[in-house]
Protein backbone atom coordinates (compact mmCIF):
# COMPACT_ATOMS: atom_id res chain seq x y z
CA UNK A 1 0.00 0.00 0.00
CA UNK A 2 1.04 3.69 -0.53
CA UNK A 3 2.18 5.76 2.38
CA UNK A 4 -0.33 8.60 2.12
CA UNK A 5 -4.49 8.77 2.76
CA UNK A 6 -6.04 12.09 1.96
CA UNK A 7 -9.67 12.93 3.37
CA UNK A 8 -11.96 15.18 2.14
CA UNK A 9 -14.76 17.28 4.25
CA UNK A 10 -16.45 19.65 2.17
CA UNK A 11 -19.29 21.72 2.21
CA UNK A 12 -21.09 24.10 -0.10
CA UNK A 13 -18.33 27.12 0.55
CA UNK A 14 -15.63 25.14 2.09
CA UNK A 15 -13.50 21.88 1.34
CA UNK A 16 -11.44 20.96 4.59
CA UNK A 17 -8.37 18.31 3.21
CA UNK A 18 -6.19 16.46 5.55
CA UNK A 19 -3.21 14.24 4.81
CA UNK A 20 -2.12 10.90 6.84
CA UNK A 21 0.68 9.62 6.85
CA UNK A 22 0.94 5.69 6.47
CA UNK A 23 3.81 3.75 8.81
CA UNK A 24 2.53 -0.05 8.85
CA UNK A 25 -1.09 0.22 10.65
CA UNK A 26 -0.56 3.53 12.54
CA UNK A 27 -1.81 6.98 10.88
CA UNK A 28 0.06 10.00 11.59
CA UNK A 29 -1.71 13.25 10.37
CA UNK A 30 0.76 15.67 9.02
CA UNK A 31 -0.97 18.53 7.51
CA UNK A 32 -4.58 20.44 7.34
CA UNK A 33 -5.50 22.14 4.24
CA UNK A 34 -8.67 24.43 3.80
CA UNK A 35 -10.37 26.12 0.92
CA UNK A 36 -12.82 28.98 2.72
CA UNK A 37 -15.61 31.06 1.37
CA UNK A 38 -15.74 29.66 -1.93
CA UNK A 39 -17.35 30.93 -4.45
CA UNK A 40 -16.94 34.39 -2.93
CA UNK A 41 -14.32 37.25 -3.92
CA UNK A 42 -12.39 36.52 -0.83
CA UNK A 43 -11.82 32.82 -0.76
CA UNK A 44 -8.48 31.89 0.48
CA UNK A 45 -6.69 28.86 1.14
CA UNK A 46 -5.33 28.02 4.75
CA UNK A 47 -2.37 25.39 4.84
CA UNK A 48 -0.91 23.75 7.67
CA UNK A 49 1.92 21.50 7.92
CA UNK A 50 2.49 20.84 10.38
CA UNK A 51 -0.65 20.77 11.82
CA UNK A 52 0.41 22.55 14.76
CA UNK A 53 1.95 24.88 13.43
CA UNK A 54 0.05 28.58 12.48
CA UNK A 55 -1.39 28.09 9.42
CA UNK A 56 -0.66 29.69 5.69
CA UNK A 57 -3.23 32.01 4.38
CA UNK A 58 -3.15 32.63 0.61
CA UNK A 59 -5.93 34.41 -1.23
CA UNK A 60 -7.42 32.58 -4.43
CA UNK A 61 -9.36 33.52 -7.53
CA UNK A 62 -13.16 33.57 -6.89
CA UNK A 63 -13.91 30.24 -8.46
CA UNK A 64 -17.47 27.15 -8.38
CA UNK A 65 -17.13 24.55 -5.99
CA UNK A 66 -15.70 22.42 -9.30
CA UNK A 67 -12.99 24.53 -10.01
CA UNK A 68 -12.11 24.57 -6.48
CA UNK A 69 -11.58 21.14 -5.82
CA UNK A 70 -9.59 20.81 -9.03
CA UNK A 71 -7.58 23.69 -8.11
CA UNK A 72 -6.85 22.72 -4.24
CA UNK A 73 -5.78 19.23 -6.16
CA UNK A 74 -3.18 20.79 -7.99
CA UNK A 75 -1.73 22.32 -4.86
CA UNK A 76 -1.62 19.29 -3.75
CA UNK A 77 0.19 17.85 -6.22
CA UNK A 78 2.76 20.58 -6.02
CA UNK A 79 3.54 19.14 -2.43
CA UNK A 80 3.04 15.30 -2.85
CA UNK A 81 3.19 12.85 -5.80
CA UNK A 82 0.27 11.57 -7.06
CA UNK A 83 1.99 8.06 -6.85
CA UNK A 84 2.72 7.94 -3.05
CA UNK A 85 -1.39 8.84 -2.57
CA UNK A 86 -3.05 5.69 -2.14
CA UNK A 87 -6.85 6.43 -1.52
CA UNK A 88 -8.67 9.28 -0.81
CA UNK A 89 -11.61 9.33 1.75
CA UNK A 90 -15.06 11.59 1.31
CA UNK A 91 -17.19 12.49 4.04
CA UNK A 92 -20.76 11.84 2.69
CA UNK A 93 -23.92 12.88 4.48
CA UNK A 94 -26.45 10.67 3.47
CA UNK A 95 -26.22 7.33 2.87
CA UNK A 96 -29.78 6.31 2.54
CA UNK A 97 -30.67 2.71 3.44
CA UNK A 98 -28.57 0.60 1.33
CA UNK A 99 -24.78 2.46 2.34
CA UNK A 100 -23.30 2.44 5.84
CA UNK A 101 -20.00 1.41 5.58
CA UNK A 102 -16.99 3.10 3.34
CA UNK A 103 -17.22 1.81 0.11
CA UNK A 104 -15.46 2.45 -3.16
CA UNK A 105 -16.59 5.29 -5.46
CA UNK A 106 -18.00 3.70 -8.33
CA UNK A 107 -20.10 4.95 -11.33
CA UNK A 108 -22.96 2.35 -9.82
CA UNK A 109 -22.41 4.33 -6.10
CA UNK A 110 -22.51 7.81 -7.58
CA UNK A 111 -25.38 6.91 -9.90
CA UNK A 112 -27.15 5.29 -6.29
CA UNK A 113 -25.95 8.65 -4.15
CA UNK A 114 -27.31 10.82 -6.97
CA UNK A 115 -31.09 9.40 -6.35
CA UNK A 116 -30.99 9.88 -2.65
CA UNK A 117 -29.94 13.87 -3.89
CA UNK A 118 -33.82 14.72 -2.39
CA UNK A 119 -33.05 12.88 1.05
CA UNK A 120 -30.36 15.98 1.31
CA UNK A 121 -30.11 18.72 -0.59
CA UNK A 122 -28.33 20.78 1.45
CA UNK A 123 -24.87 18.65 1.38
CA UNK A 124 -25.16 16.01 -1.27
CA UNK A 125 -24.95 18.17 -4.66
CA UNK A 126 -21.67 19.84 -3.28
CA UNK A 127 -20.52 16.21 -1.88
CA UNK A 128 -21.08 14.62 -5.39
CA UNK A 129 -19.34 17.84 -6.79
CA UNK A 130 -16.21 17.26 -4.95
CA UNK A 131 -16.35 13.55 -5.55
CA UNK A 132 -16.40 14.72 -9.48
CA UNK A 133 -13.55 17.61 -9.01
CA UNK A 134 -10.83 15.29 -7.27
CA UNK A 135 -11.55 12.00 -9.14
CA UNK A 136 -10.97 14.66 -12.38
CA UNK A 137 -7.78 15.61 -10.78
CA UNK A 138 -6.29 12.69 -9.52
CA UNK A 139 -7.65 10.15 -12.06
CA UNK A 140 -6.59 6.07 -11.28
CA UNK A 141 -6.29 6.83 -7.24
CA UNK A 142 -9.19 5.21 -5.49
CA UNK A 143 -11.67 7.44 -3.98
CA UNK A 144 -13.71 5.98 -0.87
CA UNK A 145 -17.43 7.35 0.84
CA UNK A 146 -17.55 7.68 4.24
CA UNK A 147 -21.23 8.17 5.72
CA UNK A 148 -22.03 9.92 8.50
CA UNK A 149 -25.26 8.11 8.63
CA UNK A 150 -23.58 4.57 9.35
CA UNK A 151 -23.26 4.86 12.89
CA UNK A 152 -26.90 5.15 13.72
CA UNK A 153 -27.34 2.45 10.56
CA UNK A 154 -29.15 0.10 13.09
CA UNK A 155 -31.44 1.84 15.49
CA UNK A 156 -33.61 -0.17 17.20
CA UNK A 157 -36.94 -0.74 15.42
CA UNK A 158 -38.49 1.65 17.92
CA UNK A 159 -36.37 4.60 17.39
CA UNK A 160 -35.68 3.70 13.98
CA UNK A 161 -39.46 4.17 12.63
CA UNK A 162 -41.31 8.01 11.41
CA UNK A 163 -45.01 7.51 12.14
CA UNK A 164 -46.09 7.75 8.33
CA UNK A 165 -47.81 5.45 6.40
CA UNK A 166 -46.27 2.53 6.13
CA UNK A 167 -45.79 2.93 2.32
CA UNK A 168 -43.44 5.52 2.78
CA UNK A 169 -41.53 3.20 5.19
CA UNK A 170 -41.09 1.04 2.14
CA UNK A 171 -39.55 3.58 0.26
CA UNK A 172 -37.10 4.27 3.10
CA UNK A 173 -38.21 6.84 4.96
CA UNK A 174 -37.04 6.67 8.21
CA UNK A 175 -34.66 7.89 10.77
CA UNK A 176 -30.97 7.54 9.81
CA UNK A 177 -29.57 10.04 12.61
CA UNK A 178 -26.58 11.90 11.54
CA UNK A 179 -23.00 12.99 12.85
CA UNK A 180 -21.99 9.37 12.67
CA UNK A 181 -18.00 9.71 11.96
CA UNK A 182 -18.11 12.30 14.88
CA UNK A 183 -19.64 9.62 17.15
CA UNK A 184 -17.25 6.88 16.07
CA UNK A 185 -14.54 9.09 16.95
CA UNK A 186 -16.03 10.39 20.23
CA UNK A 187 -16.56 6.49 21.25
CA UNK A 188 -13.40 5.56 19.95
CA UNK A 189 -11.65 8.32 22.57
CA UNK A 190 -14.08 7.36 25.53
CA UNK A 191 -12.74 3.61 25.47
CA UNK A 192 -9.23 5.03 26.09
CA UNK A 193 -9.92 7.92 28.17
CA UNK A 194 -12.84 6.17 30.22
CA UNK A 195 -13.06 2.41 29.73
CA UNK A 196 -16.21 1.98 32.28
CA UNK A 197 -18.40 4.63 31.16
CA UNK A 198 -17.63 3.96 27.61
CA UNK A 199 -19.75 0.68 27.75
CA UNK A 200 -22.15 2.30 29.74
CA UNK A 201 -25.21 4.72 29.21
CA UNK A 202 -23.78 7.97 27.13
CA UNK A 203 -24.74 11.11 25.18
CA UNK A 204 -22.80 12.22 22.79
CA UNK A 205 -23.44 16.12 21.94
CA UNK A 206 -22.02 17.48 18.48
CA UNK A 207 -22.76 21.03 18.68
CA UNK A 208 -21.22 23.47 15.93
CA UNK A 209 -23.09 24.58 13.12
CA UNK A 210 -25.69 21.39 12.80
CA UNK A 211 -26.16 19.64 16.03
CA UNK A 212 -27.39 16.66 17.48
CA UNK A 213 -27.55 14.35 20.46
CA UNK A 214 -27.07 10.74 20.21
CA UNK A 215 -27.74 8.12 23.18
CA UNK A 216 -25.28 5.08 23.57
CA UNK A 217 -25.82 2.66 25.26
CA UNK A 218 -23.27 -0.73 25.99
CA UNK A 219 -22.06 0.59 22.78
CA UNK A 220 -24.34 0.56 20.58
CA UNK A 221 -26.71 3.89 19.49
CA UNK A 222 -30.25 3.33 20.71
CA UNK A 223 -31.38 6.71 19.87
CA UNK A 224 -30.90 9.99 18.66
CA UNK A 225 -32.62 13.55 17.80
CA UNK A 226 -31.81 13.87 14.04
CA UNK A 227 -33.72 11.97 11.63
CA UNK A 228 -34.58 11.71 8.17
CA UNK A 229 -32.65 14.76 7.26
CA UNK A 230 -29.87 16.85 9.33
CA UNK A 231 -32.80 19.70 9.49
CA UNK A 232 -34.28 17.50 12.26
CA UNK A 233 -33.60 17.54 16.12
CA UNK A 234 -33.06 20.72 18.27
CA UNK A 235 -32.61 24.17 16.55
CA UNK A 236 -29.04 24.63 14.71
CA UNK A 237 -27.10 27.75 13.19
CA UNK A 238 -29.29 28.36 10.38
CA UNK A 239 -31.97 24.41 10.33
CA UNK A 240 -34.79 25.23 12.08
CA UNK A 241 -34.93 21.18 13.83
CA UNK A 242 -38.31 20.12 14.53
CA UNK A 243 -40.97 22.01 14.40
CA UNK A 244 -44.87 20.88 13.59
CA UNK A 245 -45.56 19.52 10.65
CA UNK A 246 -48.35 21.49 9.92
CA UNK A 247 -46.58 24.31 10.03
CA UNK A 248 -45.73 23.75 5.98
CA UNK A 249 -49.57 23.46 4.76
CA UNK A 250 -50.02 26.97 7.04
CA UNK A 251 -46.85 28.96 5.70
CA UNK A 252 -47.30 27.57 2.05
CA UNK A 253 -51.11 28.71 2.26
CA UNK A 254 -50.86 32.16 4.19
CA UNK A 255 -47.74 33.51 2.81
CA UNK A 256 -47.82 31.32 -0.79
CA UNK A 257 -44.58 29.83 -0.58
CA UNK A 258 -43.45 27.08 -2.62
CA UNK A 259 -41.73 23.80 -1.46
CA UNK A 260 -38.77 25.05 -2.54
CA UNK A 261 -39.13 28.10 -0.58
CA UNK A 262 -39.60 27.04 2.34
CA UNK A 263 -37.10 24.40 2.04
CA UNK A 264 -34.41 27.58 2.18
CA UNK A 265 -36.35 28.90 5.12
CA UNK A 266 -36.29 25.94 7.21
CA UNK A 267 -32.44 25.18 6.73
CA UNK A 268 -30.58 28.67 6.04
CA UNK A 269 -32.92 31.31 7.70
CA UNK A 270 -34.03 29.16 10.75
CA UNK A 271 -32.42 28.07 14.03
CA UNK A 272 -30.40 30.31 15.78
CA UNK A 273 -30.80 32.89 13.12
CA UNK A 274 -34.12 32.96 13.08
CA UNK A 275 -34.49 33.29 16.69
CA UNK A 276 -32.04 36.10 16.84
CA UNK A 277 -32.56 37.96 13.50
CA UNK A 278 -29.20 38.88 13.51
CA UNK A 279 -26.58 35.71 13.59
CA UNK A 280 -26.37 32.08 13.71
CA UNK A 281 -22.69 32.00 15.27
CA UNK A 282 -22.95 31.17 19.36
CA UNK A 283 -20.29 33.43 19.74
CA UNK A 284 -22.07 36.46 18.05
CA UNK A 285 -25.24 35.90 20.35
CA UNK A 286 -23.08 35.54 23.38
CA UNK A 287 -21.48 38.84 22.92
CA UNK A 288 -24.65 40.40 22.20
CA UNK A 289 -27.21 38.89 24.54
CA UNK A 290 -27.05 41.71 27.17
CA UNK A 291 -28.26 44.34 25.00
CA UNK A 292 -29.80 42.26 22.65
CA UNK A 293 -33.03 40.33 23.84
CA UNK A 294 -33.78 38.40 20.97
CA UNK A 295 -29.80 37.29 20.62
CA UNK A 296 -30.33 36.39 24.59
CA UNK A 297 -33.68 34.16 23.90
CA UNK A 298 -31.61 32.45 21.21
CA UNK A 299 -29.49 31.50 23.35
CA UNK A 300 -31.41 30.04 26.22
CA UNK A 301 -33.28 28.57 23.80
CA UNK A 302 -30.96 26.47 22.44
CA UNK A 303 -29.13 25.74 25.68
CA UNK A 304 -33.25 24.53 26.74
CA UNK A 305 -33.31 22.55 23.80
CA UNK A 306 -29.94 20.52 24.35
CA UNK A 307 -30.68 20.05 28.04
CA UNK A 308 -34.18 18.79 27.58
CA UNK A 309 -32.55 16.59 24.78
CA UNK A 310 -30.12 14.85 27.22
CA UNK A 311 -32.77 14.42 29.53
CA UNK A 312 -34.87 12.13 26.64
CA UNK A 313 -31.66 10.17 25.63
CA UNK A 314 -31.08 9.71 29.56
CA UNK A 315 -34.65 8.06 29.96
CA UNK A 316 -34.33 5.89 26.48
CA UNK A 317 -31.47 4.70 27.80
CA UNK A 318 -32.43 4.36 31.67
CA UNK A 319 -29.65 6.13 33.00
CA UNK A 320 -26.50 8.01 32.44
CA UNK A 321 -23.22 7.40 32.94
CA UNK A 322 -21.50 10.32 30.83
CA UNK A 323 -21.64 12.97 28.41
CA UNK A 324 -19.40 14.14 25.69
CA UNK A 325 -19.26 17.36 23.90
CA UNK A 326 -18.33 17.84 20.58
CA UNK A 327 -18.07 20.40 17.35
CA UNK A 328 -17.58 23.63 17.45
CA UNK A 329 -19.88 24.60 20.51
CA UNK A 330 -19.74 21.70 22.30
CA UNK A 331 -16.13 21.55 22.70
CA UNK A 332 -15.34 25.32 22.64
CA UNK A 333 -17.89 27.30 25.13
CA UNK A 334 -17.59 26.55 28.62
CA UNK A 335 -20.32 28.81 29.03
CA UNK A 336 -23.35 27.41 26.83
CA UNK A 337 -21.78 23.97 28.34
CA UNK A 338 -22.48 25.21 31.87
CA UNK A 339 -25.72 26.92 30.97
CA UNK A 340 -26.76 23.53 29.53
CA UNK A 341 -25.65 21.42 32.68
CA UNK A 342 -27.63 23.70 34.77
CA UNK A 343 -30.56 22.07 36.08
CA UNK A 344 -29.23 18.58 35.58
CA UNK A 345 -27.60 17.86 38.94
CA UNK A 346 -30.60 15.59 39.14
CA UNK A 347 -28.66 13.39 36.79
CA UNK A 348 -25.96 13.49 38.82
CA UNK A 349 -23.89 15.97 36.07
CA UNK A 350 -21.98 18.64 38.17
CA UNK A 351 -19.16 20.55 36.37
CA UNK A 352 -15.71 21.38 37.83
CA UNK A 353 -16.17 25.38 36.79
CA UNK A 354 -12.22 25.97 35.56
CA UNK A 355 -11.60 22.53 33.82
CA UNK A 356 -14.81 23.85 32.16
CA UNK A 357 -13.59 26.75 31.69
CA UNK A 358 -10.59 25.68 30.53
CA UNK A 359 -12.07 23.34 27.59
CA UNK A 360 -10.38 20.20 29.66
CA UNK A 361 -11.20 16.78 28.29
CA UNK A 362 -12.38 15.91 31.73
CA UNK A 363 -14.75 18.72 32.92
CA UNK A 364 -16.98 17.39 35.77
CA UNK A 365 -16.01 17.18 39.42
CA UNK A 366 -14.69 14.24 40.85
CA UNK A 367 -17.76 13.35 42.70
CA UNK A 368 -20.07 13.54 40.10
CA UNK A 369 -21.98 10.42 39.38
CA UNK A 370 -22.25 11.54 36.15
CA UNK A 371 -18.77 12.02 33.81
CA UNK A 372 -18.71 14.79 31.53
CA UNK A 373 -16.25 15.60 28.16
CA UNK A 374 -15.44 17.77 26.04
CA UNK A 375 -13.61 16.25 23.18
CA UNK A 376 -11.86 17.75 20.01
CA UNK A 377 -14.37 16.61 17.06
CA UNK A 378 -11.87 14.85 14.41
CA UNK A 379 -14.35 13.43 11.65
CA UNK A 380 -10.88 12.98 9.20
CA UNK A 381 -9.39 10.28 11.40
CA UNK A 382 -12.53 7.88 11.31
CA UNK A 383 -12.38 8.81 7.30
CA UNK A 384 -9.07 7.78 6.99
CA UNK A 385 -9.26 4.59 9.36
CA UNK A 386 -12.44 3.71 7.52
CA UNK A 387 -10.04 3.78 3.90
CA UNK A 388 -7.32 2.26 5.40
CA UNK A 389 -9.81 -0.72 6.70
CA UNK A 390 -11.21 -1.23 2.75
CA UNK A 391 -7.91 -1.00 1.02
CA UNK A 392 -5.89 -3.54 3.38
Amino acid sequence: MNKRILTVNGGSSSIKVAVFELSGNTLTRTASITLTRIGLPEEELRWKQPVDAPATKTAVPQMDLMRSSEFLCAKILEQYKAADIAVVGHRIVHGGSKHWLPELITNDLIESLTLLTPYDPLHMPASLKLVAGFQSALPGIPQMACFDTGFCHSLPPEAQVLPVANQFQIEGIRRYGFHGLSCTHLMDRLRVMAPQSAVGSVVLAHLGSGCSLTAVKAGQPIETTMAFTPNSGIPMGTRCGDIDAGLYPYLSKTFSKTISELDVLLTTQSGLLGISGSSSDMRDLLQRESVDPRAALAVSTFCYQVRKAIGALAAAMGGLDAVVFTGGIGESSGEIRKRICSGLEFLGIALEPAANSANHELISTEAALVRVFAIPADEEIVIAEGCLKQTQ
